[in-house]
């Protein structure tokens, strides 16, 4: 499949994991601290694992949502960012936190390297390592003929899951995410 990736699209968590779970069993394809969602205290899967291996090497894991206001992250020595489903909607707050000399100097994957994630416009400058990839911003639109390609997937330029996308898209289907009003 071919991707477009729309800046500024807000969907809640639940709705990206009910619209993940359309396509097949989640999976874990980034790295990420617990985020609050109440149907699923620990992650949504393969938790177990990764406490076992952690435990096996000697470490005390702990499950932490990344915006709980009584977390402590000077008493961690490692943070591993896992399942951080609402960062969509509070991009600002997650930013300043990753950047938060408590959690920066802490994190295993680098502040650098989680922002410049958090956007998927990092696929587009990837070149043929990647699904090609076009981002539209939004209040934009362009002719999908155009790019000559047999399908395309729509999803946002920041999100979590498979929320907001549309599979099989067509024209009306991205001139319907980018020219809305609510942009």
């Amino acid at each position: 499949h071919k991707v477009v990736f729309f800046r500024d699209q807000h969907l809640e968590p639940v709705h990206q994991v009910a619209f993940a779970r359309r396509f097949g069993a989640l999976t874990r394809a980034h790295p990420v601290v617990r985020g609050p969602l109440p149907d699923h205290p620990e992650g949504l899967g393969g938790e177990a694992l990764l406490v076992k291996a952690l435990l096996a090497r000697g470490a005390r894991p702990e499950w932490v949502v990344w915006n709980d206001p009584s977390a402590d992250w000077t008493a961690y020595a490692l943070i591993v960012l896992r399942c951080t489903w609402d960062y969509p909607e509070r991009i600002d707050e997650f930013r300043a936190w990753v950047r938060s000399p408590a959690v920066a100097t802490r994190l295993v994957n680098t502040p650098t390297l989680v922002l410049g994630n958090l956007h998927k416009g990092y696929l587009a400058d990837l070149g043929e390592l990647a699904v090609p990839t076009v981002v539209v911003p939004a209040g934009m639109t362009i002719d999908l003929t155009r790019l000559r390609w047999p399908s395309s997937v729509l999803k946002p330029a920041v999100g979590a899951g498979g929320v907001g996308a549309v599979r099989d898209a067509s024209q009306a289907d991205l001139d319907a995410l980018t020219l809305a009003p609510e942009g």
